[in-house]
This record gives C-alpha cells, sequence and structure tokens, in this order.
C-alpha cells in the first residue's frame, strides 16, 4: 500500500502538459479561413481581406475590412443588427420553419488526415437519393481547441436561429447535436479542411487593430453588407 501511496504523490507533483496552440486552415470556397487557438482561451478566426473575429480576455470582437480599412465592434452588437437579414427571410408560416430534420450517420470519412465520421443532414422527409448536407466531423483530441471555436460560434447563430423556428422543428437541436459530435473538417462545398499545426501563436495576433467603435456606427446604410456576405449559401436541400 505504501509504494502506491509515494507513486500516487510523486504522480501528483509532475505537470500535466500544458495545452498546446492549434491553427487550422480551411478552404472556404475561393477563400481561404484560419481558425487560431491558443492555450489560454484566445482565438481569432480570419478570411484575410474581409474579417476576423477575435476573443481576447473572454470577450468577442469582430474586425472588419472595407476598402482596406479596419474597423472593430463588439460581436454582440453587429449580431444584434445583423439579424433581421440573416434570419429575417422566413416567416412563422414557411414550411421551412417547421421543417424536421435528420442527422444520420454515415460512416467512416477522413480529411486532411484526420480521421473521423460523415454526417448527412437534412429534412427528415427528404429522398434518400436526393441532396443533403455532408458534414464531417472529428474526435480527435488534437483538434478540440479547434472544435470548441465552432461551438462557441455555433451557439451565438443559434440564439438567433431558435426564434425563426417554430416548437414543431427540430432544428435548432440536430445542429446543436452535429457541433457537440467533434471538430467540423468538412461540409462540402461550403468549407473544407486543408492543414493543422501547433506552431506557437504570436500573442499579437489576439490584439485588436483599432479602437472599439460605438455600435450606433453598425446601423449606416450598409454597414452590415460585409457580414452578411460571409454567410457562404447553402446548396438547396429537398
Amino acid at each position: 500500500m505504501l509504494p502506491r501511496l509515494l507513486l500516487s504523490a510523486a504522480l501528483a507533483l509532475v505537470p500535466l502538459p500544458a495545452l498546446a496552440d492549434v491553427t487550422a486552415h480551411y478552404a472556404v470556397g475561393k477563400d481561404g479561413l484560419s481558425i487560431e487557438a491558443d492555450d489560454g482561451g484566445d482565438w481569432r478566426v480570419e478570411v484575410p481581406g474581409q474579417f476576423s473575429l477575435i476573443r481576447r480576455d473572454k470577450l468577442d470582437y469582430i474586425v472588419l475590412v472595407q476598402d482596406k480599412e479596419t474597423t472593430v465592434f463588439k460581436l454582440d452588437d453587429l449580431i444584434a443588427l445583423a439579424k433581421p437579414k440573416l434570419f429575417g427571410a422566413h416567416k412563422p408560416s414557411d414550411p421551412f420553419t417547421t421543417a424536421r430534420f435528420a442527422l444520420t450517420d454515415g460512416g467512416a470519412s477522413e480529411v486532411a488526415g484526420y480521421k473521423g465520421v460523415r454526417w448527412n443532414f437534412g429534412p427528415e422527409k427528404a429522398d434518400p437519393n436526393g441532396p443533403s448536407l455532408a458534414v464531417v466531423t472529428s474526435k480527435d483530441p488534437a483538434l478540440a481547441p479547434i472544435g470548441a471555436v465552432f461551438r462557441a460560434l455555433e451557439q451565438r447563430v443559434e440564439g438567433l436561429a431558435a426564434g425563426q423556428f417554430g416548437a414543431e422543428s427540430n432544428f435548432v437541436a440536430t445542429v446543436r447535436r452535429l457541433f457537440e459530435s467533434g471538430t467540423p473538417l468538412s461540409a462540402a462545398p461550403l468549407i473544407v479542411l486543408r492543414s493543422v499545426n501547433t506552431a506557437e501563436i504570436d500573442p499579437k495576433r489576439f490584439e485588436l487593430p483599432g479602437p472599439v467603435l460605438d455600435s450606433a456606427l453598425l446601423d449606416l446604410p450598409g454597414a452590415t453588407d460585409a457580414t452578411t456576405s460571409m454567410v457562404p449559401e447553402a446548396p438547396p436541400l429537398p
């Protein structure tokens, strides 16, 4: 018994390995998208020349790039103003708002050298041979920090989308299940993982490039156009 106690005490004194910084590079249509997550909980999502999302000190910001000029706002402020454009197209009476969705296991898959599961996402009563969105997610622990970023962003969108679907729809719950299944590797043709590296990330990557502006500036005509154009158009579902 004594040797075991001594061994346990010795192991308790051994420092646990620190979480590694992780950077994932995705292709988003013709653009590239990078997600950087450091071991302190800060992260950065960027499409160069268009926008970046930055979490630092548990607060989220969006950096918009228009005509080579950058502006910084709180992400919550922009989401509040973009909501009508992003989700206002569907009325409560539209069939889309009451549709039931299914998430089915399509078997093992691999993207950029990472093993995962292929999920088929689409309406429950869809034609089995019709179009659906195929999403590959991975439980690989090396990708966990990237998965945490995806879940944080999904939760933001979930809060917006919840009010657009009736009680009959399970859309929000199904999307939540999808993101909880692991780190997204691909949702072809929308986004596809290309590479991952664990090089140390310069802390300056999480610094804001300018002062945080008043949200009232976002309410100007065309101010949220850059944001709504970020959202890729999903392929038609049956």
